[in-house]
């Protein structure tokens, strides 16, 4: 049904008078890249490549009905933040029941789980930059996530959230409205609060810190055999077509070395649609850093404009993106902040 809506909303925006943006059009030239590879190179009697394009339609087409509103209505800045702490329940128990099902499915009983849900919860943070006034129940709420996140062992979902930490630091020592006092205290609150939650899981999860040691020891979790198996693949067929188009789409199942993908958008990217589809993602990327660029001029939202361009950058390197079934909530706060650019709409990103 979701897709159906999307798919209405692509064309109807494709053949009305509503503004189409750069980001518009390089957003829909990736979907019909992933389309065209899908139609000449899926195996649709392989479950892999079905699930994996079930997946990147839902990524990619719920961008429109975003677009379409954000351009015809225009997203205000309070039904996000309120958007975002409704789902924020819904991600915590989606990440509890996933170690639940991880865990019975296990027949060691080994309890040293990586929990990818973690991700959904990195998704979340961004939405705090949003508010005007950062209280007391708002530190506890974004520190309970942050050791959430800690706690799933997901490395790139740690790094990412470490970044958004340092970025809400930086954001409650810039409120103008806030004392001296009030930007101390709250220093304080936060460096207690991460002490307790950080020595309380350091204790009781030893796998996501001999995950992080293991980095040191040469343990990619098999990413290096993954990344040098596909650019080699690619580097070494001697072909133009592929060089220019790549092998089709969800090719680096069956070339990554390890029957998984490429784990990083950009790889993945190359490999599939070749330079061509490195190029447009790039442009997509740039188009982002341009709308970003504008906020961070404008200044109300600058340490958010910085934190969620890292933010997206790092997970496109984790291939949790336009992959990922949590960047409709990217796509929400990028076109929140490109809706400014349209005059009758400015006041609403205020």
């Amino acid at each position: 049904m979701i897709l159906g809506i999307s798919v209405y909303y692509l064309f109807f925006i494709f053949f009305s008078s509503v503004i189409k943006t750069k980001i518009f059009y390089f957003w829909t030239f990736l979907l019909f890249c992933h389309l065209l590879g899908a139609i000449f190179s899926i195996d649709y009697n392989n479950s892999q490549h079905f699930s994996l394009l079930k997946g990147t339609a839902f990524t990619l087409l719920v961008f429109y009905p975003i677009y379409y509103y954000s351009r015809k209505i225009g997203l205000n800045i309070n039904l996000l933040i309120k958007f975002a702490f409704f789902l924020l329940p819904l991600f915590i128990a989606h990440y509890f029941l996933n170690y639940k099902a991880i865990l019975e499915s296990r027949i060691s009983g080994r309890t040293d789980i990586v929990n990818n849900v973690a991700y959904y919860l990195v998704a979340f943070i961004p939405f705090l930059f949003l508010l005007k006034r950062i209280n007391l129940l708002h530190l506890i709420i974004f520190i309970i996530v942050q050791a959430l996140i800690f706690y799933s062992a997901k490395r790139g979902a740690i790094i990412v959230g470490f970044i958004e930490f340092v970025g809400m630091c930086i954001f409650i020592f810039s409120r103008n409205e806030l004392n001296i006092f009030k930007k101390f205290l709250s220093f304080f609150i936060i460096s207690g609060l991460v002490f307790v939650v950080t020595k309380y899981y350091i204790d009781f999860s030893e796998n996501s810190v001999s995950r992080f040691l293991s980095l040191f020891e040469g343990n990619y979790s098999g990413r290096d055999t993954i990344y040098g198996s596909l650019l080699n693949t690619w580097y070494e067929s001697g072909s133009l077509f592929v060089f220019l188009f790549g092998f089709g789409f969800g090719s680096s199942l069956q070339n990554s070395g390890t029957g998984n993908l490429a784990h990083n958008d950009w790889i993945e990217l190359l490999f599939s649609f070749g330079l061509s589809g490195l190029f447009l993602y790039s442009l997509l990327i740039f188009s982002i850093i341009k709308i970003l660029h504008k906020v961070f001029v404008d200044g109300e939202h600058s340490i958010l404009s910085i934190v969620l361009f890292l933010v997206i950058f790092v997970n496109s390197l984790n291939y949790r993106f336009i992959y990922a079934f949590e960047g409709f909530l990217y796509i929400l706060l990028l076109l929140f902040f490109e809706q400014s650019t349209i005059p009758s709409f400015k006041v609403k990103v205020r």
